[in-house]
């Protein structure tokens, strides 16, 4: 019996690990500008917001926004500063990106769709 508490024991972090994992993994395709993975993993439609400028967009109109947006601003480094992922529903990270001109802050939102979560936001 104590077997099957020690071996419960060691399950139980590697479940809140890789709940977050999608969270990490969308932060680092982010923060090294890695659109052509990111893209990958959009949601049909987009809801981008770029400084004032807000758009609904299609996944293949978010990609080219997006490269649009890196190519003039090409991250330096990347650091997460708060991550939800408590419901089973959708996960919501929060990471700020430095470039040579700014600091950013990036908010995104994974929705599960089917099991696998997609960026809606």
């Amino acid at each position: 019996m104590k077997i099957i508490y020690a071996f419960l024991l060691l399950l139980l972090p590697a479940a809140f690990i890789s709940a977050g994992d999608d969270i990490d993994r969308t932060a680092q395709l982010i923060g090294s500008a890695n659109i052509e993975e990111l893209s990958k993993d959009f949601a049909p439609s987009v809801d981008l917001t770029i400084m004032d400028n807000e758009n609904q967009a299609s996944a293949a109109m978010a990609k080219n926004i997006l490269a649009d947006f890196f190519e003039k601003n090409q991250p330096r480094s990347m650091r997460i500063l708060h991550r939800i992922t408590s419901s089973d529903k959708f996960h919501y990270g929060v990471i700020l990106i430095t470039t040579e001109q700014s600091v950013y802050r990036v908010a995104f939102t994974l929705k599960n769709n089917n099991g696998r979560f997609q960026l809606t936001e």
